[in-house]
């Protein structure tokens, strides 16, 4: 199979990519950084192409020449809201547009963000409305839309993860650092649930999703199929890290700190890993799904739970020099 990959030097990149190579497929990364690229050129059946999603003519060509895109690239953090819509939802019609001249299926990997928050007495479902509270959720959402509007249903998939953690990620590596700190933050006053899923699971999934016709035109929710509370973090990351104290933080107190990041963030120029717009998502009740769709359309089956997978993401920060 001939595939189209976009963000391949992500964090979802990573795991995709030698994932497609060794089960034998062709594969033309998008990457904006060569030297950022090095290790992909190692890779059997892989061809790396410079270049931005939003260049529609090296996009409609590299669309005509694959058999199926897989759109992971998106922006997680930015100084400016603009970037966000510019990137995740206008990024996304350009794809969708390329995908549409040459009949070729896209797989968008968009975010639970995109649905809303939601807690485990009535977990998002692909039905639900959506109702994003944070700019990188809208304009998810809105990469979505532009994806409907300009492609065919018949070519199109969207898979929403919750929060993703594994290898490469640096996210959810800052609650390690500050475990092995002996901190280990929440929100004041909230029992927040989460949903998530180990990157090899998603990997798995949209290996699954990219062989299946029948998930044309359908949004899918994914999981580990257990609900997380703030508690069961906790007693996780301690017992990964071997230490690790709850700290609680009066939301009032993180939109402060997110204000003040951002401020740091428009000094220096570099958006910084909190911002307003992530504590916005932090504060809530919940972000919990039901991944029950995706596992009877196409048998998919979660195989990683917290437990082992943040002591083998842990393990892998060690190994790594990340912590």
């Amino acid at each position: 199979m001939r595939v189209f990959l976009t963000g391949a030097t992500g964090f979802i990149g990573r795991h995709l990519t030698p994932a497609l190579s060794s089960e034998g497929h062709r594969v033309v990364c998008l990457v904006r950084s060569p030297s950022r690229a090095e290790w992909l050129k190692k890779l059997a059946g892989v061809e790396v192409v410079q270049g931005g999603i939003m260049d529609e003519e090296l996009m409609r060509r590299c669309a005509a020449d694959a058999d199926i895109v897989f759109h992971l690239a998106a922006c997680t953090r930015a100084l400016r809201a603009r970037t966000y819509y510019a990137v995740n939802g206008e990024g996304a019609a350009v794809l969708a547009r390329a995908a549409a001249a040459a009949s070729t299926r896209i797989i968008l990997v968009s975010s639970l963000s995109a649905a809303g928050p939601c807690t485990s007495a009535g977990p998002a479902s692909e039905e639900d409305t959506p109702s994003p509270v944070s700019d990188y959720g809208r304009s998810k959402l809105l990469g979505e839309e532009l994806l409907r509007r300009d492609c065919p249903a018949s070519l199109w998939t969207i898979i929403r993860p919750p929060v993703v953690y594994g290898p490469w990620d640096r996210d959810v590596l800052l609650l390690f650092r500050l475990a092995r700190l002996g901190i280990i933050l929440q929100i004041a006053g909230r029992k927040t649930e989460v949903s998530t899923i180990h990157v090899e699971d998603l990997v798995r999934a949209l290996l699954l999703a990219g062989r299946g016709s029948a998930v044309a035109g359908q949004v899918y929710h994914l999981s580990d199929g257990r609900v997380y509370t703030r508690d069961d973090v906790a007693r996780i990351l301690r017992s990964v890290v071997g230490r690790g104290v709850p700290f609680p933080v009066p939301a009032a107190v993180m939109r402060a700190t997110g204000l003040f990041c951002d401020l740091a963030g428009s000094l220096t120029g570099r958006p910084p890993l909190l911002n307003s717009d992530r504590v916005r998502e932090a504060i809530q009740p919940g972000w919990v799904c039901s991944g029950r769709k995706i596992e009877e359309d196409l048998d998919f089956s979660p195989a990683v739970m917290m437990e082992d997978g943040f002591r083998s993401t842990y393990e892998w920060y060690r190994e790594n020099g990340w912590l």
